[in-house]
């Protein structure tokens, strides 16, 4: 059996916007964040923060990725922000750029 070969990429969202990162870490609590893990870019609830340290919980389940599920809880670094859904509704983020 021939292994297929998966790539994703989102076009509008290949690096960090520092942008995003200079409204501060309290802005962010209570929306979602777009942030690339290794070699997937997904979308985490923010909940909670420690510095420009933001903490949630992963609301993508990962297609390549191992060793994360849906629901994990993860850090994300202020300046490793894509995204941000303010309604904190992923499913409308796309229509938010």
């Amino acid at each position: 059996m021939k292994k297929k070969h998966i790539r994703v990429v989102c076009t509008r969202c290949l690096a960090p916007k520092p942008e995003l990162a200079a409204k501060g870490a309290q802005y962010f609590v209570g929306n979602a964040v777009k942030k690339l893990f290794t070699i997937e870019h997904m979308w985490v609830s923010i909940d909670g923060f420690n510095g420009d340290v933001l903490t949630g919980t992963l609301d993508n389940q990962p297609c390549v990725l191992v060793g994360l599920k849906r629901g994990d809880r993860v850090e994300v670094l202020l300046n490793e922000i894509e995204d941000v859904c303010e309604t904190g509704n992923k499913e409308t983020a796309r229509y938010l750029h």
